[in-house]
């Protein structure tokens, strides 16, 4: 299905914006034929072609890839990469969830919007996701995070008509580091009052536990499986796991081992696994994934002592970048240096179906929102995240 960018006054007469069009791609065949252009433009591992594809093969609600071309001159010039899947369409209430019932959308990846954000391509792409939301083919879009300086952002949030657009959109920076080629560089760039506490978590660690305190990765050769069982020792004792939050996906044990891009790094006490961080390295940056530490070993701080050790391992690797992803914690402000503004953004179709989910949506998680909002007023926001998670 082609689309054609031609109509626009403000387009007319200039020969670059008439020639691009964008086309849907839904096959292995055709996807396979993008590889060169998605593997030049591709920068998270979340979309590289192969986990990609492997992903597909895994979903078990998944109705077909749905990839838009951008093309000029019959050229593929960017990408948007996404699946289109039947589910539940769920309102997240807190840490609670409520199904508004089944939806079929078309989920754009984190990560999938590759080379085509200037405003021409962005109209264009736009102009496509309305006219499949409009012929009723999916109920809903749902970008997974979009910079909200991007002509995307701009659009998805402006053009769709009020009762089909998202009123919800809830911005979140996103950190990220930059690594010099030592730990010790590492360390120079903090201020002396930071720099001494760190080294002091590492002398009292040792201080506590002489001679029991160690430190493994993958990288050092162990077992994947051994490595994931001790993640495991750690990740139940967590607040998170609580909340249903699970670390490792046993159903991608084998794409992760295959893909080779997976680091997980593990503090242990006596033997025992007290704490632990994983990500992916990819193209020079590695995406921090998952973290946890045993609640008993709170005092000693083990996040920050494995953090530690994980940049050691990872400036010697040559790593240029950790990405922090989405969320503003404290861990993140304090070593980050370079952040930006991202949010989720939904269309929906103007359907009768699409209308009332916005609509369902709209009332019930902007009613907590609000309630959030006011909590953080009387400052008991944070009183109450801590209450829980202690519960917990």
């Amino acid at each position: 299905m082609f689309n054609e960018l031609l109509s626009s006054p403000l387009n007319q007469g200039k020969a670059s914006v008439a020639r691009l069009q964008v086309r849907a791609v839904t096959t292995p065949d055709e996807i396979e034929r993008l590889r060169p252009c998605w593997e030049a433009l591709n920068w998270h591992p979340n979309v590289q072609i192969d986990f990609f594809c492997e992903i597909n093969k895994l979903w078990k609600n998944l109705a077909s890839p749905h990839i838009l071309v951008l093309e000029r001159d019959g050229k593929p010039q960017g990408l948007l990469v996404g699946r289109i899947t039947t589910q539940a369409f769920k309102c997240n209430l807190g840490y609670k969830s409520v199904s508004l019932g089944q939806v079929r959308q078309l989920t754009i990846l984190y990560g999938g919007v590759l080379g085509c954000d200037d405003l021409s391509c962005a109209q264009l792409m736009i102009g496509e996701l309305n006219r499949m939301l409009e012929n009723r083919e999916v109920d809903a879009v749902f970008f997974n995070l979009l910079d909200t300086a991007s002509h995307l952002f701009r659009i998805a949030t402006r053009n769709p008509g009020f009762f089909v657009r998202d009123h919800l959109v809830t911005p979140q920076l996103h950190w990220k580091v930059g690594l010099p080629a030592t730990l010790t560089g590492f360390l120079q760039r903090l201020n002396k009052k930071h720099r001494y506490w760190l080294k002091r978590l590492e002398k009292q660690l040792d201080k506590e536990f002489p001679g029991r305190v160690s430190f493994r990765s993958l990288t050092d050769g162990h077992q994947r499986k051994e490595m994931m069982n001790d993640v495991e020792c750690v990740a139940r004792k967590t607040y998170q796991r609580r909340l249903g939050v699970e670390v490792n996906n046993v159903a991608d044990d084998a794409l992760e081992e295959k893909m080779r891009w997976e680091r997980v790094y593990v503090i242990y006490i006596a033997n025992r696994p007290c704490a632990f961080w994983m990500g992916r390295l990819y193209k020079g940056t590695f995406y921090s994934d998952a973290t946890g530490y045993d609640p008993e070993y709170r005092k000693h701080e083990l996040g920050t002592v494995v953090f530690m050790r994980m940049i050691d391992r990872l400036c010697r690797e040559g790593v240029e970048t950790i990405d922090f992803g989405l969320g503003d914690a404290l861990y993140k402000q304090r070593f980050g240096d370079q952040s930006w503004s991202e949010a989720g953004v939904r269309i929906f179709s103007p359907s009768r179906h699409g209308v009332m989910i916005n609509l369902a949506r709209t009332s019930l998680e902007g009613s907590a929102l609000c309630l959030k909002f006011l909590l953080d007023c009387v400052h008991l926001k944070q009183r109450l995240k801590a209450f829980w998670r202690k519960r917990l």
